[in-house]
């Protein structure tokens, strides 16, 4: 499994719309892709319809992170999946930091669960513990 992250920390540089297109590129070339949503504002995951509506209730990747659930996994499109984030994600911040041991390696343990070619995560526009923690699960990067 090869990791990307797709990191800027200006908003509006592409970065959500760049790993859609990775992610569908390379699922149309025969890999199974997984995108993982890391920004709060969870565009991703919205660009795919998969979002915690008055109808549906949706698991994000707060609870691999913080409680160290199974990455919650939607299938989007053939061999193209989606790890979502949402509006819990606003905490996540707070709860890594009050987690004292490896707190920057939970992305990198729920995705070694998991079974993809390739996988794309989407930052946030910022430095802070959730870029470290994708920085840390992640084998390159863009920037």
């Amino acid at each position: 499994m090869v990791t990307i992250a797709i990191s800027n920390w200006k908003g509006g540089s592409f970065k959500t719309t760049t790993t859609a297109n990775l992610g569908a590129y390379f699922a149309k070339k025969g890999y199974k892709v997984l995108l993982v949503d890391m920004d709060p504002q969870f565009n991703l995951s919205q660009s795919f319809q998969i979002v915690e509506t008055d109808e549906q209730e949706i698991e994000t990747i707060y609870e691999a992170l913080i409680n160290k659930k199974k990455m919650p996994v939607y299938n989007v499109a053939d061999n193209l999946d989606l790890a979502p984030s949402g509006f819990d994600m606003i905490g996540v911040e707070r709860a890594l930091g009050d987690i004292i041991h490896k707190s920057e390696d939970r992305l990198k343990r729920a995705l070694k669960e998991l079974d993809y070619d390739l996988v794309l995560i989407d930052f946030p526009p910022s430095i802070s513990r959730i870029t470290v923690n994708a920085f840390s699960a992640s084998d390159y990067i863009i920037a």
